[in-house]
């Protein structure tokens, strides 16, 4: 027969490890991608030229971003897609 300390420590092993592992992960800050980024407004933090890419701050975090025409470095901008395969906010001027 095996003993109540051997069934103990295979419950704990099979079930509560697992179980707390995947709570962590639940738990665990995740980037969001898509929606909530559009409409926010970001800084830009190197210069985007017309048709061309460049970076802005948004929530915490870099992201490359395009504009159809031009902004510099400093400049407010608004997201208005994010283009799901490369992660590349398009976006546009606050100020015009």
């Amino acid at each position: 027969m095996i003993s109540y300390v051997v069934l103990i420590f295979l419950l704990v092993i099979i079930v509560v490890i697992p179980v707390i592992v995947i709570l962590k992960a639940l738990a665990s800050k995740t980037k969001s991608y898509g929606l909530p980024v559009v409409n926010s407004t970001g800084v830009v933090t190197k210069d985007i030229p017309k048709d061309g890419y460049g970076a802005i701050f948004l929530n915490s975090e870099t992201w490359q971003a395009w504009s159809d025409e031009p902004v510099k470095k400093g400049e407010k901008v608004a997201v208005i897609t994010v283009d799901a395969n490369s992660l590349t906010l398009k976006v546009v001027p606050l100020d015009k």
